[in-house]
């Protein structure tokens, strides 16, 4: 069953004062069956922080739209990006949406970026969440 609809996706970035470029990337693809969103957020500032956003939006959403398996993409991103020695955390967040055009069905993957809001007809919705480990 096909439904009527229409995808909205707009973003804007702001650059840290004093910065030239800014450590948070978007980048999206409609397809004709799915559509797919992933924002990435490099951690620390500037041209580092740029870099390691748009490699991770990049490997990720090439990899979901070859449609890879999940645990392949993340295995991928964590062997490309470095690890912070002091904070032993990845250099980079990310939140990834996939809608599905005929029944506008929605995944949202989320890793240590703050938790996703759901906004319908001007109301905050709460989300069905799961949380999974993966490569733990």
């Amino acid at each position: 069953m096909s439904v009527d609809n229409f995808l909205d996706i707009y973003e804007t970035s702001l650059n840290k004062k004093g910065e030239e470029l800014c450590g948070d990337k978007v980048k999206f693809l409609k397809g004709n069956k799915r559509s797919i969103v992933v924002l990435s957020d490099g951690l620390g500032s500037g041209v580092k922080a740029n870099i390691l956003a748009t490699l991770t939006t990049e490997i990720l959403i090439t990899m979901l739209n070859a449609d890879l398996p999940l645990e392949e993409v993340l295995k991928t991103v964590i062997a490309t990006l470095p690890i912070c020695q002091t904070r032993k955390i990845a250099y980079s967040t990310f939140t990834i949406l996939q809608v599905d055009r005929a029944t506008n069905h929605f995944k949202l993957i989320n890793f240590d970026n703050p938790p996703p809001l759901y906004v319908h007809n001007g109301k905050v919705m709460p989300l069905d969440m799961e949380i999974q480990e993966i490569l733990g």
